[in-house]
């Protein structure tokens, strides 16, 4: 058992899941809410990539988060932070050639690159290594929640224009057979390996559906955020009645003795799973790159989505995701490559292509760092400075299609 958390752990810390935070999460919510709001706003400087941060090379890997692209064009690294969905638009789109030829146009010469997870990933955010960057929306979430995550980097300079993957990524489980639906959850206690918003707005929206709230009286859901090994440990020791772990690790639970109560795919959201943000000064100084990017975005989704419909869309997501993993040393990272498109597909499950965020859901997240008290900056965050819809509206609306 415990060899099984721990190399669960491992695999859980490479494929960045935030959990830097310690804590349970705070049932007092109203305190919370209002510390919050007493909170004096960020300045606008706070929005912007840190200056004079010393040089970060992650010590394991040998990883070098230095930046190297520069804002007026030349060859420009766009970053896909591996999950099992990927980023299909960046993947079919480079193959196609449509972002080599709307990139090529303003300047820009794209390099497709690939990363499988903090500290590195932070670092190198913090340090605007990527100018464009495909990412889960856990990782985007996290990032921007605290300055001091992932191995002390976090940061606000990156704005949320896009959806790319969607599906079921987060699966609520229990060990105990009482535990049914999400309805089997009063008064019970459901932990979290992290202090992530997006599995908590998830799990929060399956419980008010059945009318029931997170809280601390009797009769509501009690919910605890934590350090991974930590809380998964706790949970397999029956400190905790369910568990919300991510869909990539739900077979081997299974195993050990869990089952699934639901994956959140009905609970009214679409399920972002990755998306596409931009570094600042592209998204501020460079309105010509966002219009080129987002175009091929949409262009190549089109691709994507017929791979999908056809049974092709396993194959490249395998051969992406091996040719990254059989090239990673195994002491640093835990990730390895994956035998069969039979063994892709079950780790995918059902996610797939989904161009726009939800609204909903992305306003919900951002909520719930403050009514829990998981926002770990100095003063209050502005979200409208780190999602803006419309640049992208604007290239759905030229095609025809429906809005984010």
């Amino acid at each position: 058992m415990k060899r099984f958390s721990y190399l669960l752990l491992c695999c859980l810390l490479a494929l960045a899941l935030p959990g830097c935070g310690s804590k349970a999460a705070s049932r007092g919510t109203t305190d919370v809410a209002t510390a919050s709001a007493n909170k004096a706003p960020l300045p606008a400087s706070a929005y912007s990539t840190k200056s004079g941060l010393s040089k970060w090379i992650d010590p394991d890997s040998g990883y070098d988060t230095t930046r190297t692209w520069k804002l007026d064009g030349g060859t420009w690294p766009i970053m896909m932070v591996l999950s099992p969905s990927q980023s299909p638009q960046a993947l079919w789109g480079m193959e196609s050639g449509d972002f080599q030829k709307k990139l090529a146009a303003v300047g820009v010469t794209p390099e497709l690159q690939r990363l499988d997870g903090p500290p590195r990933v932070f670092h190198a955010l913090e340090r605007a290594q990527w100018p464009i960057v495909y990412m889960p929306l856990a990782v985007f979430m996290d990032y921007v929640r605290s300055p001091q995550n992932q191995g002390g980097a976090g940061g606000l300079q990156y704005v949320l224009l896009a959806g790319s993957t969607a599906g079921g990524g987060y699966t609520l489980i229990s060990k105990d057979p009482s535990i049914k639906t999400v309805a089997d959850l009063k008064g019970k206690k459901v932990a979290f390996l992290n202090t992530n918003p997006v599995p908590g707005t998830l799990l929060t929206r399956a419980v008010e559906n059945d009318g029931l709230k997170v809280g601390e009286g009797a009769n509501d859901v009690h919910v605890f955020f934590g350090e991974a090994g930590k809380q998964m440990n706790a949970y397999m020791a029956d400190k905790y009645d369910a568990l919300v772990t991510l869909n990539i690790y739900k077979a081997a639970l299974l195993k050990q003795g869990s089952h699934p109560v639901t994956d959140f795919a009905d609970v009214g959201y679409t399920a972002n799973y990755t998306v596409l943000v931009v570094e600042r000064s592209v998204y501020e100084k460079r309105p010509d790159v966002v219009k080129a990017l987002l175009e091929a975005h949409y262009q190549a989704n089109a691709e994507a989505d017929a791979a999908w419909k056809d049974g092709t869309a396993v194959d490249k997501l395998l051969a992406s995701w091996n040719g990254f993993f059989e090239n990673q040393n195994t002491k640093w990272s835990s990730q390895r490559p994956v035998p069969s498109a039979t063994a892709y597909k079950a780790m995918l499950g059902n996610m797939q292509p989904e161009l726009r965020l939800d609204r909903k859901l992305i306003e919900k997240c951002f909520k719930f760092n403050s009514v829990h008290g998981t926002w770990g900056w100095p003063g209050t965050v502005d979200p409208t400075k780190v999602v803006d819809y419309e640049p992208f509206n604007a290239v759905l609306k030229a095609n025809g299609a429906a809005l984010q």
